[in-house]
């Protein structure tokens, strides 16, 4: 959290200065500086341990020379101090909040940083991008104003010096005894300088509020805090004009009492012809019969600051009746001129910058740095003493006699390293930006920073981009040079770009289902906990068709209204079902649990033109263009439609992005089986390769998605008669059937063109980048509503599969609606819909439960599904065979293995415990189901019309570690009648890499479930 803070208040590059008070805070604190966060952070604890009190500066600098404010590099941050005690402004820390969030609020600026210093409180507003010392400069001075004119009591030491000092979180506060802790309350947001700067300028302009005061340098003397301060030029004849004080000094000529012409040399001092005025204000001092009349000796004892209001008004009655009083700090800010409007970091063409620093400061970590920004090509220049005229690059060479630089040209294309890339297997990259020709948008390449290392090698790279180095290999090494340089740069300011390899929840070392790392990724965008987002690239891995921006259109408030407008009505339950489910999507990953859940298909079928793919769109419309999550699973209008290897991909690519299968009407059954199968496994199946091994599945995700179909896909499924995948795919998807007539009597006053213009076209986006910024700054949380829910709800190992799965998507997207409401992006009732969706699970489970035998016994042996230990011979009895065979499929982590399958043998044997749990969890005797299987012929060694359970180990022969148990033995034929991947295996063309024949005679009395073991 600390480190958060400090990499929201400091730029990503200069230097951190850390002030240490080694004998109390009476002397000078030592310096020393760091040119990153954490070093700072580990020099403070380790001072800090040691009963020092320790500070860091607030801005960054440019050596570590001093802490002056000339010496500030650039600020990402505005700062100040509330003083609380007894004898201070405030009493208590909670009074200094709250008048300073009234203050805040009411102007409209964002959330800040708030630190505890033990005793006060300090509070940081962070900008997105760095500024110069000089705009920092204005935007404070405003800063100060405005706040002094609303009332809050604010160390103006502080406020407006770039030099400041403040404590550090995570330390103790020593000048309190005992210590206290200096803590990290709040992490406030970011926002851009012009931003912040136009709701301050909107308040002063409002309310009067008259600015001219900026920078103080030092520590102010107790009795004027104004001491030290640098003013912007005060002119005196223009203060006299309207401060009555003055005016009264400056007309009489002095003429007035001592307290208060000597206080007015205080201001004529800080004047831009100080002597001047000066004696202008004392011309008739003298000759009116005043004392005192040495201006000059008393102007250059004047040590402080201007003479500020206050003060003024201990010695006239004039000031009470004066309009600015309690606005200004001092009189010196009314002979100001007009300030010009500020200039921030903040434009899109850094080229019109007039402050190198800070733009370079700007660019460092926000993206690729700008291509031939200014202080890139200065700073290359005087490094390498290259340069670059009509789109050539030049290189600086030494004259003879040493009498100076002739410039070269050596290539003839400007290119710069853009940003340094660290791919998904650790390799660094250098990403290249080009100008192919003058003027015209820079285009870019990656190349291996391995290539800086042959010159040949480094030559071809960029010669294919037609960039081509002159003359003789001087050249080519001077470019070789010039990256390097580049890259080095890049280095020393941590600029580098994280390669995701899919979007989705990060997870550590990028491994399938690792521990979460807190980042979650839509399209080229990242977001983390309570930090800005930032750029990043997808991996090769991503489907190419999605690496395109996920843009967003229109904003939040008008997605809400429109969503509100259309959906949140009596009756349209369903609706807000699948608009809320969507909102639940990135959430699946969180469910606590055994890792079982992965997320189901939400199936909208029923009437065609019931609005079922409009509303799947709008839904998705929460994330991204909807149209760019839209997969054709069965076809388009020209009949080209994803297979399901790119199915896997685009969905693999997203792992926790929902999408939408549409028109899965008059698909082919076996395929809606596949489909469902993969989506609700959070994997596709695993496939064999020619050699007989399993080919690497390289996707898994979590996520709860949309299909849509004019058929009723439990019904489709009931033909489908494959024994692994039947029982999988019908009850892991949950079917809507949605009314046309529902459009007419709902949805009256709610036109097409609303949806797929107004909507669809226009509002994507903006609610999903907002969504996933609180979801991951609360993904603990999350998890932990998500836990309490699955509790209520009571979902357990012995729930039957359909209800299991079908309790994680409602407990998933209650929790999902819950929250969407509190943050204001529905507004329906959540408890209907919930109620309707437990409705909706009554009417699947009984549908499930009202099949015929047949259909029992199709799912009882499709429920064995990831349980079957597959391979090509199963032999039992004495002897064994010399190798030991690997499953052919892969094999459930959370449940034991519970069948044997020998595709060459041709034998199909189940654990008796395998099928009384089935028919406990089905509500059915396993005596009625053996009798039905004997009946339908599917046992084999039926005595008359019972069988007999035989003792055989099912892992025998194999390398899966199993004990002898009950078994029934199963009609291969039967149980694989329409498995096609059941089918004897041509192995003519295939090597074989180990004997799989040969048997070796051991004793009998060895335990057979010792075999196989590894």
């Amino acid at each position: 959290m600390i480190s958060d803070f400090y990499n929201s208040i400091f730029p990503p590059i200069g230097l951190r200065a850390l002030a240490v008070f080694k004998d109390g805070l009476k002397k000078a604190p030592t310096h020393s500086f760091y040119d990153n966060n954490e070093d700072l952070i580990e020099a403070a604890g380790a001072y800090n341990s040691t009963g020092k009190n320790v500070y860091h500066g607030c801005a960054v600098y440019k050596t570590s020379d001093n802490r002056k404010g000339e010496n500030v590099l650039a600020c990402k941050s505005l700062w100040l101090d509330l003083d609380v005690g007894p004898t201070k402004p405030y009493a208590t820390q909670r009074e200094a909040v709250t008048d300073y969030e009234a203050f805040r609020v009411s102007l409209g600026l964002p959330k800040s940083h708030i630190v505890s210093s033990g005793n006060g409180i300090h509070q940081y507003h962070a900008f997105t991008k760095p500024i110069s010392p000089d705009n920092w400069d204005r935007v404070a001075a405003l800063y100060a104003a405005c706040m002094d004119h609303y009332g809050v009591k604010h160390d103006t030491s502080r406020t407006q010096d770039k030099a400041s000092i403040l404590r550090i979180p995570g330390t103790s506060n020593y000048k309190a005894d005992p210590a206290k802790a200096v803590t990290l309350k709040r992490l406030g947001e970011e926002v851009p300088a012009g931003e912040f700067y136009k709701k301050l300028k909107d308040y002063a302009d409002a309310n009067g509020v008259l600015v001219g005061s900026t920078a103080p340098k030092g520590k102010p003397l107790k009795e004027n805090k104004m001491m030290n301060r640098d003013f912007p030029p005060s002119h005196g004849d223009k203060i006299g004009s309207v401060c009555a004080v003055i005016a009264e000094v400056d007309i009489s000529g002095g003429d007035v009492p001592y307290e208060i012409w000597w206080r007015a040399l205080g201001i004529a001092k800080h004047t831009t012809e100080p002597d001047v005025v000066a004696a202008h204000w004392t011309r008739n001092r003298s000759a009116s019969g005043r004392d005192k009349s040495d201006w000059k000796g008393l102007m250059d004892a004047w040590a402080t600051g201007p003479t500020t209001c206050n003060d003024f008004n201990k010695h006239s009655d004039k000031c009470a009746s004066c309009p600015m009083f309690g606005k200004l700090s001092t009189p010196l800010h009314l002979g100001v001129d007009e300030q010009p409007p500020i200039v921030v970091d903040d434009t899109e063409d850094a080229d019109e910058s007039t402050d190198e620093e800070a733009v370079e400061a700007s660019l460092v970590m926000q993206g690729p740095w700008e291509f031939k920004a200014p202080w890139v090509v200065r700073a290359r220049h005087t490094a390498t003493k290259t340069g670059w005229n009509n789109g050539e690059m030049y290189m600086g060479v030494r004259q003879k006699g040493n009498t100076g630089y002739k410039q070269v040209p050596f290539c003839n294309r400007y290119w710069q390293v853009m940003r340094r890339i660290r791919d998904t297997d650790g390799i660094w990259k250098l990403e290249i930006g080009y100008e192919l020709y003058p003027g015209t948008p820079y285009k870019k390449f990656l190349m291996e920073s391995s290539t800086l290392a042959a010159r040949d090698t480094f030559c071809k790279e960029f010669a294919a981009r037609e960039i081509h180095f002159y003359g003789d290999a001087g050249a080519a090494f001077k470019g070789m040079e010039l990256a390097r340089w580049d890259q080095k740069i890049n280095t020393r300011y941590r600029a580098e770009t994280t390669v995701y390899p899919t979007m989705g929840w990060a997870s550590e070392n990028n491994s399938l289902r690792g521990a979460l790392t807190g980042e979650f990724i839509l399209g080229d965008t990242v977001f983390r906990a309570k930090a800005p987002t930032q750029q990043v690239i997808l991996g090769d891995t991503v489907d190419v068709s999605l690496r395109s921006d996920f843009k967003t259109a229109g904003t939040t408030k008008e997605w809400v209204e429109l969503i509100d407008f259309i959906y949140n009505r009596p009756g349209a339950e369903a609706y807000q079902f699948v608009i809320s489910a969507m909102f639940g999507a990135p959430l699946v990953r969180l469910m606590p649990g055994e890792g079982e859940w992965h997320g189901i298909p939400v199936v909208l079928g029923g009437d065609s033109g019931a609005a079922k793919t409009s509303t799947a769109l709008a839904a998705l419309s929460i994330y991204a263009p909807p149209q760019l999550l839209r997969f054709s699973a069965q076809g388009d209008k020209n009949g080209q439609g994803d297979t399901i290897n790119a199915l896997s991909l685009k969905i693999g690519s997203l792992r926790n992005v929902p999408f939408l299968m549409d028109e899965l009407t008059g698909a082919d059954a076996d395929k809606i089986s596949n489909i469902a199968y993969m989506v609700s496994n959070g994997k596709s199946k695993d496939r064999m390769g020619p050699n007989g091994r399993m080919i690497p599945n390289p996707y898994r995700w979590d996520v709860l998605s949309i299909a849509t179909s004019n058929d009723s896909l439990h019904d489709v499924l009931d033909g489908v008669r494959s024994a692994n995948t039947k029982e999988a795919s019908q009850i892991r998807l949950f079917q809507i059937d949605l009314k046309r007539s529902d459009l007419g009597r709902v949805f009256h006053n709610v036109s097409r063109n609303m949806i797929e213009h107004t909507l669809l076209e226009k509002q994507y986006g903006k609610v999903g980048h907002e969504w996933l910024q609180f979801i991951v700054n609360n993904r603990i949380a999350i998890q932990d509503m998500l836990g309490v829910e699955r509790e209520k709800y009571m979902v357990n190992p012995t729930d039957t599969s359909e209800i299991r799965f079908y309790k994680d998507l409602i407990i998933t997207t209650k929790v999902a609606a819950t929250l969407a409401k509190r943050k204001g992006f529905i507004s329906w009732d959540v408890a209907p819909m919930i109620k309707w969706a437990e409705s909706r699970l009554m009417t699947l489970r009984d549908s499930v439960a009202t099949k015929d035998w047949e259909g029992r016994i199709s799912d009882f042996i499709g429920s064995l599904h990831g349980r079957i230990i597959v391979t090509h011979h199963m032999k039992m009895g004495p002897g064994k065979r010399a190798t030991s065979e690997i499953p052919m499929e892969a094999l459930s982590t959370s449940v034991g293995p519970e069948a044997r399958k020998a595709i060459t043998d041709r034998r199909f044997v189940v654990t008796v415990a395998a099928l009384k749990n089935w028919c406990r969890n089905n509500r059915l005797l396993p005596k009625n189901l053996l009798e039905e299987m004997i009946a339908r012929g599917y046992m084999v060694g039926v005595a008359g019309t019972t069988v007999t359970p035989k003792l055989i180990n099912i892992g025998s022969g194999t390398t899966v570690i199993k004990s002898q148990a009950p078994c029934y033995e199963l009609d291969y034929d039967k149980v694989t009648e329409f498995d096609a991947d059941s089918a004897p295996v041509d192995m003519s063309n295939v090597v074989q890499l180990q004997p799989v024949t040969e048997v070796v005679t051991v004793a009998p009395q060895e335990p057979e479930s010792s075999s196989g073991a590894v």
